[in-house]
């Protein structure tokens, strides 16, 4: 049983002791269904009712074909960069999801463990794939950015974004910085790029496309 306390606060209350109970409300794919869905479920209705309040909203489920989720408007944070997301299975072809990420009809795979043809194929078309999906940028940061801190931060910022490249501190006061990542996380970087530490007052971010280096860590150089 479930027992909202506040808006940021609620009670479990379990049948049974259950040790993994705290682990599972961690894991990223799991969640809290309303009673209207769990109701709708176990009484097999035609159209599923589903509830959420996440960045994107349910929009259509075809049993066995596709899931669609368009972007929440109404999210409470920061708004999604896609319009609209599609989950499609492929157990009877496992090609159908390797065509399709290099011809750009679906750019992010989530697929079976197991299932090493398809890994295979990714490994022996890595380039094709980072050229496609991967940027570059160059960021120069000018205000007071220098002696606050600011390095250590972008440092953290990129490196928990899985972003690659590295910060330096210029002759000139400015904080140079060259990442490598999917467009998505470059943009997240440019937010925080904007802001940077609360000792720092950010005046501008200059932004300039690069090539791609070939960077595989994110580092502070001097």
């Amino acid at each position: 049983m479930m027992k909202k306390i506040n808006d940021h606060a609620i009670i479990f209350t379990l049948d049974k002791a259950d040790a993994a109970f705290i682990i599972s409300l961690s894991v990223e794919y799991y969640g809290i269904a309303a009673e209207s869905t769990i109701a709708c479920y176990k009484e097999k209705c035609k159209e599923l009712t589903v509830n959420g309040t996440g960045p994107f909203k349910f929009k259509n489920w075809q049993p066995g074909q596709k899931i669609v989720l368009g972007a929440n408007e109404n999210y409470w944070g920061s708004k999604p960069y896609l319009n609209e997301v599609i989950f499609i299975p492929f157990k009877k072809n496992p090609d159908l999801s390797l065509s399709s990420i290099f011809t750009f009809s679906i750019t992010f795979p989530i697929y079976a463990l197991n299932n090493t043809n398809f890994f295979d194929s990714i490994v022996n078309r890595k380039t094709t794939y980072r050229e496609s999906f991967m940027k570059a940028k160059h960021y120069f940061v000018s205000g007071i950015v220098q002696g606050v801190g600011y390095r250590y931060f972008v440092n953290r910022v990129a490196r928990n974004l899985g972003i690659k490249g590295y910060v330096k501190n210029l002759w000139d006061g400015r904080v140079e910085v060259f990442a490598e990542a999917e467009e998505t996380l470059l943009h997240q970087l440019e937010e925080k790029l904007q802001l940077g530490p609360s000792g720092a007052d950010v005046d501008n971010v200059e932004v300039i496309e690069e090539n791609l280096h070939g960077y595989q860590d994110f580092q502070i150089t001097f």
